[in-house]
């Protein structure tokens, strides 16, 4: 098969299923195409040797790489169009290994599968809760969870309660992963100098209302993320910690000063995803879930308000299995764990 022909069936069946990522991996004379479903990392396809070298080949020039340099990693985007004329921005990434040179692709969609709050999966009194923070004015809300538990999705959901024409919306991403139409939205550009901090301190400078952050992955990010929801502006950003109360400490340790902590956040949003046995094989593989075993994936949230009490472990700078107890012990009123939904991102 020639490779435009594989690079359509590839990209095109992933599409259809509505795979994250796509890798092109080298074996020992052959080549293996996987693709991430719900999270999971599925066999797809077998190549021999020439068909799989022929399309990181067509792959990289579509990528607008160095198609002569096997030796250092690189990265690359374009634009797929597919055989309906859909289209569907790529990110690549090349990584040279033992057996030749590996490649990922990012897809990245044009909507999310789920853009209202309300169809998520939160409970009845968690969506309450987020509800009222998003009408504050002001304050800064996280959305934490490992990789792959949706948290941008959570993000644009959120997004998209607040895009109602009546504010400046901004936002600093990487990558932008779904287009908003009435939204400013900037893609960080770390080779041209356009840091996440450094794309903050601009939007600050658009008469923002709401502001939108990717990913607090610094000191300086979250130092400027916590002043600006202090200063009149509304802050929703996505911070790496397996649950609400490590992303309170890792605030802490970046250096952010505890009283600013209590102050500004308004709330901790925690999400990780479980995978549903498919009811016709339960669990063991077969033609309704593509042998995968499962049907879908299933969120469990963890809503968390800064109360009274929390705040003062927060200003004692208490560890995180302390803050956690004391967030556990309010949980009739002030947090709830709730595992449901229709969440499959």
């Amino acid at each position: 098969m020639k490779s435009g022909e594989l690079e359509q069936k590839i990209i095109g069946y992933a599409i259809s299923v509505r795979a994250s990522d796509i890798h092109v991996e080298p074996r020992d004379g052959w080549w293996e195409i996987r693709l991430r479903i719900h999270g999971i990392l599925v066999h797809f396809m077998r190549l021999d040797a020439e068909e799989g070298g022929a399309l990181v080949q067509r792959l990289k020039v579509k990528g607008k790489m160095n198609i002569s340099e096997k030796r250092l990693p690189q990265d690359g985007s374009y634009t797929f169009q597919a055989e309906d004329g859909s289209s569907y921005d790529l990110r690549l990434s090349t990584l040279p290994t033992i057996e030749g040179e590996k490649v990922s692709l990012r897809i990245l969609y044009r909507e999310p599968e789920y853009s209202q709050l309300d169809l998520l999966g939160f409970s009845p009194l968690d969506l309450q809760e987020v509800l009222t923070w998003l009408k504050d004015p002001m304050g800064l809300i996280l959305i934490t969870g490992p990789t792959g538990s949706g948290k941008t999705t959570t993000l644009y959901a959120m997004l998209q309660t607040l895009n109602t024409g009546r504010y400046n919306i901004c936002t600093i991403e990487d990558p932008i992963e779904f287009r908003i139409e009435g939204v400013n939205q900037v893609q960080v550009n770390e080779e041209a100098g356009l840091t996440f901090s450094q794309g903050l301190r601009s939007l600050l400078r658009q008469d923002p209302d709401v502001i939108i952050i990717g990913e607090i992955r610094d000191r300086e990010t979250a130092d400027m993320a916590i002043r600006a929801s202090l200063t009149g502006h509304l802050v929703l950003a996505t911070l790496h910690t397996l649950d609400a109360a490590t992303a309170i400490t890792r605030l802490l340790e970046m250096g952010i000063e505890p009283y600013l902590v209590t102050t500004a956040v308004k709330g901790v949003i925690s999400q990780c995803m479980h995978s549903i046995p498919c009811p016709h094989c339960n669990g063991v593989g077969c033609r309704h879930c593509g042998n995968m075993g499962f049907s879908h994936r299933t969120p469990t949230f963890e809503v968390l308000r800064i109360h009274e009490e929390l705040s003062l472990y927060i200003l004692e700078k208490r560890p995180a299995n302390e803050i956690r107890r004391a967030s556990k012990g309010m949980i009739s009123t002030q947090m709830e764990l709730h595992y449901g939904g229709i969440y499959h991102s």
